[in-house]
């Protein structure tokens, strides 16, 4: 009788189809081994085709008979026999089903143990970085990233889902709110909900999903831009970038911090798109962020529209107008914010009708708006671009000159 443990251990891949292991497993004697070799007979189904299906048993006996020395030996004809069995039992037996990755259903589900492991170690080899707790991703977000990393789905995480690990655990914090007269209100607070309301914010919450990105990124992936070189797939220094020039260009633009937040998020979200269709194409995440921010440079050289209806939030006293009559609304605006706005509208027409200027000069490198505008002199201390602010120029010389320069 052959086992089913005796027939899945058959391995079928062999050059003679498993033979060897059957003889083996089956105690079948050299001398009639060195027989079946005479006979040409060199595989699993050669061996079991020598065999008829009505009178397989009585031929076994004649086999063994061949071999003079064992001929009459009731013992080596069982084995034989058991033998033929097993051979014609691998032979029948079901392929192998082939073996399909699980489905994850939820890819910020935690991670096994060697897997983070082996991302901590990686991390602290390359970089030896301890992040502080409001700066270090939360697990969620960097078992989001290590997954759609390897299956090569990259998703636009949304700012709410960039969560510290401080704020990870620290879901339902007390409040205590003062109501006077020594008497205080102690309230539960959501920190799922909390809404990112300014640039600062936001800014830090780019910060985190830099951190994550590259601790979940850590390894080494085939450049796109250079070839016959490996990159590291999401490096660290091109995430932090990022998030350092989307923060310096929004602190530069005029509006209220309602209107630079909205002005953040929406070059944001495109700029991240981008990276995401760059990297369903093969590229490193970190190549497929430095593509996406150098196609969108003029994106991120518009300047807010403050003047819209739309975009700027009514700012009303709390105290009532006894007067009855219409308060007006006052949005105070620095005098660099304002030569600011009329550099971006052209300083001349009506409805801001002029040029349009950049935020990035030929290279990657920041356009330096104080010598756009007169304020700054070689070397500059912003280790930024003396060039040209306007699409299309960049020349050296400031965009106040642009006209007399041409």
């Amino acid at each position: 009788m052959a086992t089913q443990q005796q027939i899945e251990s058959i391995n079928t891949a062999a050059p003679d189809g498993g033979l060897a292991q059957v003889f083996e497993l089956k105690d079948v004697d050299k001398l009639l081994v060195e027989h079946f070799v005479s006979e040409d007979i060199k595989t699993l189904e050669d061996f079991a085709s020598s065999f008829t299906t009505a009178k397989w048993e009585t031929e076994a006996e004649d086999f063994r008979d061949k071999v003079e020395s064992l001929k009459g030996k009731t013992v080596h004809a069982a084995r034989l026999r058991n033998a033929v069995t097993l051979a014609r039992a691998v032979i029948n037996r079901p392929p192998p089903e082939k073996e399909t990755a699980p489905a994850i259903a939820d890819f910020e589900a935690p991670l096994d143990a060697a897997q983070k492991d082996q991302m901590a170690k990686a991390w602290t080899t390359r970089y030896g970085i301890v992040l502080t707790m409001h700066l270090c991703p939360a697990d969620p977000l960097v078992n989001r990233l290590f997954r759609e990393f390897r299956s090569n789905t990259p998703s636009l995480i949304q700012v709410s889902k960039m969560r510290s690990l401080y704020t990870d655990h620290n879901p339902d914090p007390v409040k205590q709110v003062t109501i006077g007269d020594g008497l205080s209100l102690t309230v539960q607070g959501k920190e799922q909900q909390e809404v990112v309301r300014d640039v600062a914010q936001y800014y830090f919450r780019l910060r985190i999903l830099a951190n994550a990105s590259a601790k979940a990124g850590n390894y080494e992936w085939e450049s796109k831009v250079e070839k016959d070189s490996k990159v590291i797939f999401a490096p660290l220094d091109v995430n932090l970038d990022y998030a350092d020039f989307a923060f310096r260009s929004t602190i530069m633009q005029p509006g209220n911090a309602w209107v630079l937040r909205g002005w953040l998020e929406e070059r944001d979200l495109h700029t991240r798109g981008l990276m995401c269709n760059y990297m369903k194409g093969g590229m490193a995440q970190g190549e497929a962020l430095l593509k996406a921010l150098s196609d969108s440079q003029i994106k991120w050289g518009t300047a807010p529209n403050t003047t819209s209806g739309d975009t700027r939030r009514r700012q009303r006293s709390r105290s009532p107008n006894k007067s009855g009559k219409k308060r007006k609304v006052q949005q105070p605006l620095g005098k660099f914010a304002q030569q600011s706005s009329q550099s971006h509208k052209g300083g001349k027409g009506e409805g801001g009708k002029g040029p349009k200027h950049a935020n990035l000069a030929k290279g990657g490198k920041t356009i330096c708006r104080a010598y756009n505008l007169g304020r700054c002199k070689d070397p500059c201390p912003y280790n930024a671009a003396h060039v040209c602010s306007i699409v299309g120029c960049g020349a050296k010389h400031p965009s106040t000159r642009h006209n007399n320069s041409r």
